[in-house]
Formats: C-alpha cells, structure tokens, sequence
C-alpha cells in the first residue's frame, strides 16, 4: 500500500515520523482492519511481485511491489520484498516484522494451523508464513535477543518439522550458546538420522567438551573437520569474513564458516575450557 501526499503531511505536523514507524502504521491499520481481496487480485499482485524481483532498476522494483499491495495487502512474501528495498532503523524491524508474523497468521487462518501443523512447508500460505517467521527470528538473533529468537525457531520446527530452511542449525548454536544444553540434546536426537551439517558436527564437538567427555570429543573433532576445517579458524576467531555471504554457501567452505561463524563464535566463547581444549588441539 503506498503512503498518500496526504499521509506524508500529516506525517510531517507529527514531528516526521520515522520511515519504520510509517510502515508499521500502515501494517497495523491492515491487520486491525484487514481488507476483502479477491482471488483476482490475489493472482495479479503475485504476477506484480514476480516482475519487480525481476526488475534491473530499484525504483521501478519499488513501485510495482507498491501496485502488488494494492492489490493484495495480506500478502506477506511482497511485504518482505519491500523490506528488503527500505532502509528502515534496527528498532523499527522487529515490531515491523512481528505485525507481519500477525497480518500472515490471519491469513492462514486458525484452522489451518490446527490441522496442517507438521506440514506447514507444503502450502503456499503456510509456507509465506514460514518466511515471515525466519526473517523475524534472524532479526531477533542478531539484535542480541537470542531467548526470543530460540522461541521462533522452536515454534518453526513444530510447524515444520523437516526444517527446509535449514533453521535448526542456528537454533542448535544458540542453544548450547544459552546453555540450554537438554533441549540442544533433544535436537540432536531429532535430527540424527539427517545428512550431517557442519554446525552439528562442530556442535558435536562442543557437547562432549561440556560434558568433559575428552575422548570422544577428539574422535568428533576429527569428523568435524572433514566435513568444514575452515570451522575452527571461526570459532577461535582467526577467520577473515568475507563482506558479502551467498545464502546457500557450498558445504565444507570457507564461505559456510563465515555464514555460520558468529553463532559458533558465541556458543564456544560461552566454554572458555572448550575454547581452551580446542586451541591445545589446534597447536599440536
């Protein structure tokens, strides 16, 4: 939905509002007062949407999104394509995406939930709510919120409990991170049959230095390192980030310690003797 001349003076008398403040002005109006869309306007916003992600020029990307909305305001995956393109203060995001969290669930409704919990990557509705969902967990996260952001990644793999998105690995780190070591030990048991990820190797290996488990931790050290030797560099801070990271890094690359490097870091530094063991393992 686009901001009138009108709004933007009355803005203005206000003491200018902040363009987050805007925006989540503009949600809440949508969800205390959610409009009637019609399956055609459903179908030409996503047709809209489609074309602006394809758009070369950022303006123009910007005012079809802009049309897309007018068409369909309940739609959440054009709302967050929007976000990508608005630069809005860190304080304004999380209530800005928290409101979309509301604006999605109303849209999949209720029932919905109670019967599709556990399927909820299947659905196009369901599966615009789990976008919503991870941009406010990261969002949580790396504002220093990490309870919060454990909630929503918990509440994500209830939902969906094959984790397409790949959630689990963050909420594993941040959980050993949090020392909430039972419900860390809970997520390695439901994800033991699954391929091995280099933040489950690694966290692995952290595990066993909890627990003084010594020896088995040099056998898993060993495992963690074939499946990502730049790992270690990252945990003991000896990792140059690159300052662009692709989203699906390859497995096993420098460019994958560097994407998951921050939460490793953090749920290490929380076991000064683990860091400690490591780096004796490292120099020998």
């Amino acid at each position: 939905m686009s901001i009138s001349p009108h709004d933007a003076d009355s803005d203005a008398e206000q003491g200018m509002l902040r363009p987050g403040e805007i925006v989540l002005n503009m949600l809440t109006g949508i969800l205390e007062n959610p409009p009637e869309v019609s399956t055609e306007d459903e179908i030409k916003a996503k047709a809209l949407h489609a074309t602006a992600q394809d758009a070369e020029d950022m303006q123009a990307a910007v005012d079809l999104m802009q049309l897309a909305l007018e068409h369909d305001p309940l739609n959440v995956d054009i709302h967050l394509s929007f976000l990508d393109l608005t630069v809005l203060d860190e304080e304004d995001m999380i209530p800005v995406l928290k409101t979309l969290e509301r604006i999605g669930r109303s849209k999949v409704g209720e029932e919905v939930f109670e019967v599709q919990t556990g399927q909820f990557w299947s659905l196009p509705v369901t599966r615009s709510y789990m976008n919503v969902l991870e941009e406010w967990a990261e969002e949580l996260f790396f504002n220093e919120r990490p309870q919060e952001a454990v909630e929503v990644w918990q509440r994500m793999l209830r939902l969906n409990p094959s984790d397409e998105q790949g959630m689990r690995h963050r909420l594993l780190m941040t959980l050993l991170e949090l020392g909430r070591l039972h419900e860390a030990d809970a997520l390695f048991a439901q994800f033991r049959d699954a391929p091995l990820h280099t933040c489950f190797a690694w966290g692995q290996v952290l595990r066993q230095c909890v627990d003084e488990d010594w020896v088995s931790a040099e056998l898993s050290l060993e495992c963690a390192r074939q499946q990502n030797r730049f790992m270690e560099a990252a945990i003991l801070g000896n990792l140059d980030f690159p300052e662009e990271l692709t989203a699906q890094p390859a497995p096993g690359s420098e460019e994958e310690a560097a994407f998951f490097g921050d939460e490793m870091f953090l749920a290490w530094q929380a076991y000064p003797s683990a860091t400690d063991w490591l780096m004796q393992q490292t120099e020998t």
